[in-house]
């Protein structure tokens, strides 16, 4: 009958040592992922502005296409933010025409435009290299973004493959 009185009294659970230890080992866990998936929220945020940067550079070649009129698309960073402006070859663009480049403005994120401001797009969707000037991307120029903030900065960038309007996605080295 003692044992039997033992065994009812016992109480299971964890002292407040293990309980300290338990908090210490999570804490310890968390500070080291948080700045690594803090990161990751970074990275994506790049790769996402990537592929809006890339989608504006499609939908103004489909535009072309669709109408059958050349079009060029030209960008500039303006306080912060990416715009683009798409007009006719030939007609005078407003200055009221800039739209934002990127669904939203992301910070710490640089455009590099070291190889111009503008893509001319023939009728048929094509890339027009007849520009002169240094604003005018070619075939194999890039416009590239980085994030400042990361070290060793990662770059993402949309490159104008061929004369066939063909548009790529690229990253790290390549961008550079």
């Amino acid at each position: 009958m003692k044992k039997l009185l033992l065994l009812k009294n016992t109480q299971s659970g964890m002292t407040l040592v293990e309980s300290l230890v338990i908090t210490m080992i999570l804490g310890f866990l968390a500070t080291l992922a948080v700045p690594n998936f803090l990161n990751f929220l970074k990275q994506q945020q790049l790769n996402k502005a990537n592929e809006d940067l890339e989608l504006r550079i499609r939908q103004v070649q489909n535009l072309a296409q669709r109408e059958n009129v050349a079009y060029t698309l030209e960008f500039q960073e303006e306080g912060g933010e990416f715009e683009y402006r798409a007009y006719k070859n030939g007609e005078t663009p407003d200055d009221d025409d800039w739209k934002l480049a990127l669904d939203k403005p992301l910070d710490n994120i640089t455009l590099h435009l070291d190889y111009g401001t503008k893509i001319l797009f023939n009728h048929d969707g094509t890339i027009n290299t007849d520009g002169d000037d240094d604003e005018t991307i070619k075939v194999n120029e890039k416009i590239a973004l980085s994030l400042e903030n990361l070290n060793p900065p990662p770059k993402r960038c949309v490159v104008i493959k061929t004369l066939l309007g063909v548009i790529e996605a690229q990253k790290n080295d390549y961008c550079n």
